[in-house]
């Protein structure tokens, strides 16, 4: 299991950034997959930016609007 050393928890295990791309064709497959299933299977998520700054949501940190 990949971990980020980041410390922040939604940057760490499956919720890792992916940094490379895979095409796997010969999977096992435990069962077997409906016939008219076809297409690919995506993981999409954001990698954090790297000059991203840490938001803290704690009571005193909290700013917000009203917008009408």
């Amino acid at each position: 299991m990949r971990t980020a050393q980041s410390g922040n928890p939604y940057l760490e295990g499956l919720l890792a950034p992916v940094r490379n791309e895979v095409t796997a064709t010969d999977l096992k497959v435990t069962g077997q997959i409906p016939e008219h299933l076809d297409g690919r299977y995506l993981r999409n998520g954001p990698n954090p930016s790297p000059r991203s700054i840490p938001l803290s949501i704690t009571g005193s940190a909290v700013t917000g609007w009203s917008m009408g």
